[in-house]
């Protein structure tokens, strides 16, 4: 599929979503606790919901092609 940049994008040169979504998720912390990792995934699912809402703003033509994978992701 060919990817599109929004405005924002192409001027930054940058795929600004996507890398919004990968630093969120690089802030994780593991655990083998399935409490503390419940909430860190809740926590990071309502960060990317937001950066989500900013980047259909910003009219960007990506925001359904990133699936982020992080810890606890499928105890939500």
């Amino acid at each position: 599929m060919l990817e599109r940049n929004c405005p924002d994008c192409v001027v930054n040169g940058e795929y600004c979503f996507k890398d919004e979504v990968d630093r969120i998720v690089s802030e994780i912390e593991p655990s083998d606790d399935e409490k503390i990792l419940f909430n860190n995934a809740a926590e990071m699912h309502d960060k990317i919901k937001k950066e989500r809402e900013e980047a259909r703003k910003r009219l960007c033509h990506n925001i359904n092609n990133i699936d982020p994978d992080y810890l606890g992701k499928k105890l939500l």
